[in-house]
């Protein structure tokens, strides 16, 4: 082979182990997102297993149950690594798409969810989807932050919790990963 030839194989051969780098340094971020949002589902679903436990001994009544577990949800947050200062919560909602509690936004409890996706699919049916044959899974969907109006991409770990007949789920942007992967490798 000629020099240079050797040389373009050698630069091939960088440019695609950069290229490799960077998608499994992209897929670990997103990994480590979504093992985020894994550990707060779990954390209020052993909560909901906890006030189950006291509906089950007749010290409370399922009602009471799901208002306190509730109560712990609004102040129950953790930081959505979402590159800003707002907080990550949890949602529980009901197989019939009712809210039974909203980390939040408490004003959505006792109400059908109305969260859809710029496809307009319900995040109630993405979650009952992602749980079926299973007991939790992870959903991608499109939805504007707050006060904007451009769906961005969002993950979310969903749980679900049999004695309820509901599901749990964390959610968390993630077009912050694409924005840091670009600007790690210069695009």
């Amino acid at each position: 082979l000629q020099p240079w030839a050797r040389g373009g194989r050698i630069a091939l051969g960088v440019i695609a182990s950069i290229g490799l780098a960077a998608s499994q340094m992209h897929d670990r971020m997103l990994n480590d997102r979504i093992e985020t949002l894994h550990a707060a589902t779990q954390m209020a679903i052993g909560i909901a297993r906890s006030l189950e436990q006291r509906v089950a001994a007749g010290e409370i009544t399922r009602q009471q149950a799901i208002a306190r577990l509730a109560d712990i949800l609004h102040v129950m947050h953790f930081h959505d690594s979402g590159g800003n200062d707002r907080n990550g919560y949890i949602v529980f909602q009901a197989r019939d798409g009712l809210v039974l509690a909203h980390g939040g936004n408490p004003s959505q409890e006792g109400k059908p969810a109305g969260g859809r996706d710029s496809s307009g699919r319900s995040t109630s049916d993405l979650s009952w989807a992602a749980v079926e044959g299973s007991d939790h899974g992870v959903i991608f969907y499109t939805y504007p932050r707050p006060g904007q109006k451009v769906p961005q991409p969002k993950v979310a770990y969903v749980a679900r919790f049999a004695p309820w007949d509901a599901v749990a789920f964390a959610a968390a942007f993630t077009d912050d990963l694409d924005s840091d992967f670009r600007t790690t490798f210069g695009r």
